[in-house]
């Protein structure tokens, strides 16, 4: 007979015994971050070795509190990744829309510029498309106008490579500046309807600007696209995360390391352009999808804030459990 296999749940549970909750004492860790990492070893990787683990104390209700802790937290994580699954959808959602417009208008290649094109639809690059707009694609600040030191606790935001999804900024630990540094650098800030690239590493990835954002930073390592009144900018961002423009980037990005972008390669994006008619049907229909999308994605944004706003005041005790299960269900 074989040995039955131990689940890294099982050794979890293991460690934990009766008494500890592993759901807890997840939140728990979440909420001692700072003091784990004060105990870790190592620049690159990270590791927190026997001793130190050890010695960590961990605040130890009952164990019917503990369960109780984690049913209130856990309902804000449920919340947030079914908001999670749905953005997922709306995106799916966007792309069958800008697929149906391809399929309307006959298009069989959208980087092929010898394949026709049925009358009113035309074949351009994304440089002459914001050329025509009054916009332009532009670097961000280099790394000798703004250094690590000049980044602030609190302050506006300067969009990073990492800080760029899906066709969304990530707020998740932004860096900021401030605004003295803002007006320095007022040539680099962000419009609404602007659409951000990562200049290095994932060059496919690319971000819309939405209203909330305009003002923020283009940060360092970062490309920003401005299309102008030529066209939807939302279009073109949709159209910038098409499967065969994202490869047509990264095959003429440079670099043997690590791919790398510049406004050059960016300006010689081909771009098929619907007449202006279909480009506003199918604005409409993204902007409506969009729209939900971003809203979930705030409302998970406020989610996580709750949570981690109140992860400390449970497992200190500050904070009564029906207290904290009367803030929840008023956003759940």
């Amino acid at each position: 007979m074989g040995v039955p296999m131990a689940t890294s749940q099982d050794f979890i549970n293991w460690i934990c015994g009766p008494q500890l909750s592993p759901s807890y004492l997840r939140y728990v860790l979440l909420s001692e971050q700072e003091s784990v990492r004060r105990f870790a070893h190592g620049s690159t990787h990270q590791t927190v070795y026997y001793p130190e683990a050890k010695a960590f104390h961990v605040s130890m209700p009952e164990r019917g509190e503990q369960d109780a802790i984690c049913e209130v937290l856990g309902a804000l994580d449920d919340k947030i990744a079914l908001n999670e699954q749905l953005a997922a959808t709306v995106r799916t959602l966007c792309r069958a829309v800008m697929a149906a417009l391809w399929e309307t208008g006959g298009v069989l290649s959208l980087t092929d510029r010898a394949t026709p094109l049925v009358d009113g639809w035309r074949r351009t690059t994304l440089g002459q498309l914001c050329a025509e707009g009054g916009g332009a694609i532009q670097t961000g600040p280099f790394g000798s106008q703004l250094h690590a030191s000049d980044y602030v606790e609190s302050g506006i935001p300067s969009v990073m490579p990492q800080n760029i999804g899906d066709n969304i900024i990530s707020e998740d630990r932004i860096a900021r500046i401030t605004s003295s540094d803002a007006e320095r650098l007022s040539k680099y800030l962000l419009a609404e309807g602007d659409i951000v690239y990562s200049r290095r590493g994932d060059v496919k990835r690319r971000a819309l600007v939405r209203e909330h954002e305009a003002g923020w930073l283009c940060g360092t390592g970062c490309l920003r696209v401005r299309v102008g009144t030529s066209t939807s900018s939302m279009f073109v961002s949709y159209y910038l995360g098409e499967p065969a423009i994202q490869d047509w980037i990264a095959q003429h990005a440079v670099g043997a390391t690590m791919p790398n972008l510049n406004t050059s390669i960016l300006g010689e994006v081909p771009v098929v352009l619907p007449p202006a008619e279909a480009v506003n049907r199918v604005h409409e229909r993204l902007a409506a999808l969009d729209a939900s999308a971003a809203h979930m994605t705030h409302e998970n944004r406020t989610l996580a804030e709750l949570r981690d706003t109140l992860l400390p005041e449970l497992v200190t005790g500050k904070l009564r459990v029906k207290d904290a299960a009367r803030a929840v269900q008023e956003v759940v």
